[in-house]
C-alpha cells in the first residue's frame, strides 16, 4: 500500500475510538430513566452471563487454573462501546445500550477486586 494512503488510513483509524467515546458520553448525559433501568438489567445479565459462560467453557475444556482465571476475567468485561454505536445507528434501543454500558462498567469496577482475588485463588 502506498505510504500516503497508509498514512491517511492511520489518521482516520486513530480518530475512531475518541469519536466513539464522545458519542457515548453524549448518550450517557441524555439517557432516560427508563433506558437506564432497562440498561441496568441488560448490564447485570451481561456480567452474570459472562461469568457463567467463562466457567462453563473453562470447565468443559479442562483448562489450567491460571488460564481459567484469565478467561473468566475476560468474559466478565462490561458491555463494549461499539455495541452502543450499533444500537444507536441501526435500532431504537440506543439509550438502553448506553445504560447497559454505564451500569455494567460501574458494576465491574465495584466488583473487580472480588473477581481478581477469586482469579488469584484459582491460580
Amino acid at each position: 500500500m502506498p505510504a500516503p494512503v497508509l498514512s491517511s488510513a492511520e489518521l482516520v483509524g486513530s480518530l475512531t475510538v475518541p469519536l466513539m467515546l464522545i458519542n457515548l458520553g453524549y448518550a450517557l448525559v441524555t439517557v432516560s430513566r427508563s433506558g437506564l433501568g432497562s440498561g441496568s438489567v441488560v448490564g447485570g445479565i451481561r456480567i452474570a452471563a459472562g461469568a457463567v459462560a467463562g466457567l462453563i467453557i473453562t470447565l468443559a475444556l479442562n483448562l489450567p487454573p491460571v488460564i481459567t482465571g484469565a478467561i473468566v476475567l475476560q468474559m466478565l468485561m462490561p458491555v463494549a462501546v461499539v455495541s452502543y454505536i450499533y444500537c444507536a445507528r441501526y435500532t431504537s434501543v440506543g439509550d438502553i445500550s448506553a445504560g447497559a454500558i454505564l451500569t455494567s462498567t460501574t458494576l465491574f469496577l465495584l466488583l473487580s477486586p472480588l473477581f481478581i482475588s477469586w482469579a488469584k485463588s484459582v491460580a
